[in-house]
């Protein structure tokens, strides 16, 4: 057994052998037996429960530090050896003292020497590690954030084939960030910082049209055709929700963006939708060559997941070989918080993306949340990371996968406002405007998606129907206009 199933099996054990103390009420609300064929499958992530039965097990002290509030969380208090973990809201990391070399400003020695257990009587120890999470410029960014940060450097500056090692242990991270989280941020991804800038200023320039320019280049009626522009509360996000009087319904509580789509110039399906060229001179060229930068990434970030999964790095290149993705520029527009809080608006509801994976430039507003695997409908913000690009599993990837990575919902909700100088009893705060650039990519319309080999079994049988990319897309699409 490898060490993770092993755990999940002690895990188990323990709840089996104890059922009138592990009750439902003690596991989430689930069932005992229920809970253990949960906690047993790969892509489910444990939290307080595990961590007090494996505490336990192992006659260790666990403390947990939450970033959000600084509360330690301490299972099997009285051993005699510790060990810290901080919890970002969703994702798990262990305090470790990390041996280095003089001038003992970095930790330039291997991981393997990292020390994780500490004498339980030391309190310096369980202090210094809160005064870490105290200060967020001393953080690793795995643990200030639910996201993982992740150097992606060793596939921008080397072909896929054949694979380095330093790709493969990347691809490790990678794969187990989509396994636990679904999202993960990368740097030096290959996009020029300068190119992304440039991308926000258009965007900019082109929301900041008359309504009536903007209209010169319409989001033709339905979803079949999925370009041009998109007005206020034209598009509804919705979350497996096909039922036309029920999409009637959400339709009550309108989006509160605008959108501008383009994809592929080769791209005869979906044929893009411009301005007339003296109406915003240079913003098609310079969104056709933005295109072509987010798309060699996203044959990147491909390459990495297919070595996360065992499978050659060029997997997903046959599948993938036309390029039918989308570049996607959104303007949120400032509005009252009270409006999105009351629901009476909403920025983006919560929702899975549907292609394979999806790249997101934002702005450093804030406002996107992603629901917590440990607790659903919980949402968690996901603080922008500068120079990073945010990439999340989308639902034909998790298919693919039979679940092993990630289609994680997310939603866009209230950011940071202003207006709240504390003068003025009842003034009303109206959030920032914010500005993002998501990128979606999508298999072949022809693509079959079927489980792939090592991603089922007998214990892990397949729980989707084999399908094309293009008629789950397509389904998808139609609940959204």
């Amino acid at each position: 057994l490898d060490g993770m199933t092993e755990l999940r099996s002690l895990v188990a054990q323990a709840i089996q052998a104890q059922p009138d103390f592990y009750t439902a009420a003690f596991l989430d609300g689930k069932e005992p037996d229920a809970y253990c064929n949960w906690i047993q499958r790969e892509d489910s992530w444990g939290g307080g429960v595990e961590l007090s039965i494996l505490s336990q097990h192992f006659g260790i002290e666990i403390c947990s530090i939450n970033v959000q509030d600084l509360r330690v969380d301490r299972f099997n208090e009285g051993s005699s050896t510790r060990c810290i973990v901080v919890y970002s809201g969703i994702h798990y990391d262990a305090i470790a003292i990390s041996p280095s070399e003089p001038p003992h400003t970095k930790a330039d020695l291997p991981a393997e020497l990292d020390i994780k257990q500490f004498d339980a009587a030391d309190p310096l120890l369980l202090e210094a590690a809160r005064e870490l999470c105290m200060s967020p410029s001393k953080i690793p960014s795995s643990s200030t954030s639910p996201i993982p940060v992740i150097d992606f450097s060793s596939f921008t500056n080397a072909p896929s084939e054949p694979s380095s090692r330093d790709q493969e242990a990347v691809a490790a991270k990678i794969h187990e960030a989509f396994r636990s989280v679904g999202f993960v941020y990368l740097t030096n991804h290959g996009v020029p910082k300068e190119k992304v800038e440039e991308c926000f200023m258009w965007s900019e320039r082109f929301f900041a049209l008359p309504q009536d320019v903007k209209m010169l280049a319409p989001h033709p009626p339905g979803g079949a055709h999925h370009r041009g522009y998109s007005g206020l509360g034209q598009e509804k996000v919705s979350q497996n929700v096909f039922d036309g009087a029920e999409i009637k319904k959400l339709r009550e509580v309108p989006d509160v963006k605008e959108s501008f789509e383009s994809g592929n110039v080769d791209d005869k399906t979906q044929p893009n939708i411009w301005l007339p060229e003296n109406r915003l001179p240079g913003f098609r060229d310079f969104a056709e060559s933005f295109f072509i930068d987010c798309a060699a990434l996203v044959h990147r970030v491909l390459s990495s997941i297919a070595l996360g999964l065992g499978l050659p790095a060029t997997f997903f290149e046959r599948s993938h070989a036309h390029d039918l993705f989308q570049l996607r520029l959104l303007h949120y527009p400032p509005v009252s918080t009270s409006l999105l809080r009351s629901g009476a608006r909403d920025r983006i509801a919560a929702h899975s993306d549907f292609g394979t994976i999806t790249l997101l430039f934002q702005d450093d507003v804030g406002g996107l949340e992603v629901e917590d695997p440990h607790a659903l409908d919980t949402f968690r913000g996901v603080t922008p990371v500068q120079g990073a690009v945010l990439v999340n599993v989308a639902d034909l990837m998790m298919r693919w996968s039979n679940d092993v990575l990630r289609s994680t919902v997310h939603r866009v909700g209230a950011p940071p406002t202003v207006g709240d100088d504390g003068e003025g009893e009842g003034k009303e705060r109206v959030t920032r405007a914010r500005y993002s650039i998501p990128f979606f990519a999508t298999a072949d319309s022809d693509a079959a998606i079927d489980c792939l080999e090592g991603c089922w079994s007998e214990e892990r049988p397949k729980r989707y129907e084999r399908c094309t990319a293009g008629e789950y897309v397509q389904m998808r699409m139609k609940a959204l206009y």
